[in-house]
């Protein structure tokens, strides 16, 4: 299927490593001219050189600290400058940190909610009036099966993963007759670094080893094995692309079947 997503300009946040870097790679493939951001400069930047080598596409790197209103809005602008517009957005920033409700303090809970939802809240109150004028565009807010069933260790997701999808329906059938298209993915286990270092702080927890956990992890899911990051990517290229225009307001879970809810 051509996803006829050839020279969209897109921006992707996040996307240093893990599920944020592959979105911005399968983007870049199939032909998107792509800003990709997160908070540390040198990763960043191995990124794009990564993301070129792989695609022959160029990825533009821009730095931005998600949870400082300045510079979300410097990198709003920079990309406006490199793209000309913004026709697709990814919303994604790395996950909170495992814990449980009395590990944590008034501080946490503040970080937490500066950089798991009040910089989406910033981000799209600058993109969604750039796509109003471009009469459309869509964006997919990376979340969590944690807004589906919460996870035991991880607090913050559940708190404010949950306020995303809540944001992204609202907002869905705010601006759908604008002809901007909001979508969430809800990505269980997927091979990536960040799994790797769930395992190990559950394993720590639990007095067994990360391997073990991991079995046990892969003994629940449906599939028998945890999805590739590149399996979350290709999804959320479809959802980008004009291909799933009637997909408006959903969370489409990404997880080998491991969500038991019907909803």
């Amino acid at each position: 299927m051509n996803l006829n997503l050839e020279n969209k300009r897109a921006l992707v946040l996040g996307a240093s490593s893990g599920l944020g870097f592959c979105v911005a790679k399968t983007l870049a493939r199939e032909g998107a001219r792509t800003v990709i951001s997160s908070s540390d400069e040198k990763r960043i930047t191995e990124a794009a050189k990564n993301i070129k080598q792989e695609t022959n596409r160029a990825a533009i790197p821009f730095k931005a600290d998600f949870s400082n209103k300045t510079e979300i809005s410097n990198l709003i602008e920079k990309t406006l400058e490199a793209l000309g517009g913004i026709d697709l957005l990814f919303t994604n920033t790395g996950g909170p940190p495992p814990g449980y409700f009395m590990d944590f303090g008034d501080d946490d809970w503040q970080n937490a909610f500066e950089t798991q939802l009040l910089y989406l809240v910033r981000v799209l109150k600058l993109v969604i009036p750039i796509m109003q004028k471009e009469e459309g565009g869509r964006i997919v807010n990376n979340t969590s099966i944690s807004v589906k069933e919460p996870i035991d260790n991880l607090l913050f997701s559940n708190v404010f993963r949950a306020g995303v999808a809540g944001l992204s329906k609202t907002l869905a059938n705010q601006y759908a007759k604008d002809n901007i298209i909001i979508n969430c993915t809800a990505p269980g286990y997927t091979k990536t670094e960040r799994l790797k270092s769930l395992f190990d702080a559950r394993a720590a927890a639990q007095g067994r080893t990360p391997a073990e956990i991991e079995r046990q992890i892969t003994s629940g899911i449906p599939l028998g094995r945890i999805p590739e990051p590149e399996e979350f990517a290709e999804v959320v290229a479809f959802l980008l692309s004009e291909r799933s225009s009637a997909v408006s307001g959903a969370i489409i879970t990404i997880d080998g079947g491991v969500t038991k809810c019907l909803f």
